[in-house]
């Protein structure tokens, strides 16, 4: 079968056609065609799906600042009507979570009286997303 997407086409035209069977019975009236067809628009209903990636709009943390950048989050799902909430996994002492902080809009900074890394070091951060439908994902951004 073939599968639809709302966000790819919000509505399907379908042609349905009736022909006469073999032994000549059929529905359709003495007047019309031997092949008759109707068409019938079908429309898509838009399901909800979930995030599937996350994206950092800097990936430097600036001498003197502690704002690194905002989230952008992938979705299939149109991102501009779409409220996402957002936080950072907890219990994972590989990661460097507990040096940032992140607000309901998104924004990834490093928390006051953090250490700061050396230059050119890396930090790694897993953040979780969630859209209105608590659908959820786990990305992790270094």
């Amino acid at each position: 079968g073939t599968e639809f997407n709302h966000e790819a086409e919000a509505s399907v035209t379908v042609k349905v056609s009736a022909t006469p069977t073999p032994s000549g019975i059929t529905t359709l009236g003495e007047d019309e065609a031997q092949l008759s067809h109707r068409e019938y628009m079908v429309v898509i209903q838009d399901e909800n799906e979930t995030p599937t990636d996350l994206t950092l709009t800097a990936t430097s943390l600036i001498p003197g600042q502690t704002t690194v950048g905002t989230v952008a989050v992938v979705d299939a799902d149109d991102p501009a009507v779409s409220q996402y909430s957002f936080a950072l996994t907890a219990d994972t002492a590989a990661l460097d979570n507990e040096s940032f902080m992140i607000t309901p809009g998104g924004v990834l900074a490093l928390k006051d009286g953090a250490n700061r890394k050396a230059l050119g070091e890396s930090y790694q951060v897993e953040i979780v997303v969630t859209d209105r439908h608590d659908n959820g994902g786990v990305a992790s951004l270094t």
